[in-house]
């Protein structure tokens, strides 16, 4: 059986963003997690250097019981799995998962399963129909990582947004690794 993701083992937890305690969250993360904008455009803007988005994984798979029930999606369906690393000069910033269902694959949102390294972000955060429709976040320990990034036995939030984007949907998690805020702190207005 093949993995269903190359980022982690199994399915982090995850709780509303709404309901969340949020002085359980420390303060570097904050603005990230409630970040409503493009996480794209925003990336570029911390980066002093070249940004770049680095495709680990894409694949017409199963996702996990979870990403499946948020997107209303019978358990045996199959998806497009996007996994990315997010990237400031060579240190990943951040690592993605998308979820596409087929059926947001129609029409002009077909080229959302030919992006290769071009960033999701710069073709949703331009479609005026974009709705973000769910929010939840989660904090992943580290040995529940199997990709090959070193965390420095940190543990690392993540959020995970359901949009309407064209009368379709998608599930984008983004996980925010130390690194970030080491480059943030150095040209972000935190």
């Amino acid at each position: 059986m093949k993995r269903r993701s190359v980022l982690f083992g199994r399915e982090p937890q995850w709780w509303s963003g709404r309901s969340f305690q949020v002085k359980n969250v420390p303060d570097p993360v904050h603005s990230w997690l409630w970040e409503t904008g493009s996480l794209t455009q925003r990336l570029r803007s911390v980066c002093c250097g070249t940004f770049r988005v680095n495709l680990t994984r894409q694949i017409w798979g199963k996702p996990f019981a979870g990403e499946s029930r948020s997107l209303n999606l019978q358990p045996s369906r199959y998806a497009l799995i996007r996994e990315v690393e997010l990237q400031c000069n060579s240190t990943s910033l951040v690592l993605a998962r998308t979820i596409i269902p087929s059926a947001t694959l129609k029409g002009v949102h077909r080229r959302l399963s030919r992006l290769g390294n071009r960033p999701l972000g710069e073709v949703i955060f331009s479609d005026p129909s974009l709705i973000r429709l769910d929010y939840s976040i989660t904090c992943v320990n580290p040995n529940d990582w199997i990709c090959e990034q070193v965390f420095e036995g940190q543990q690392v939030w993540g959020r995970r947004s359901r949009y309407s984007v064209g009368g379709g949907e998608l599930l984008v998690c983004e996980f925010f690794l130390p690194a970030l805020y080491v480059v943030a702190g150095h040209g972000d207005d935190q």
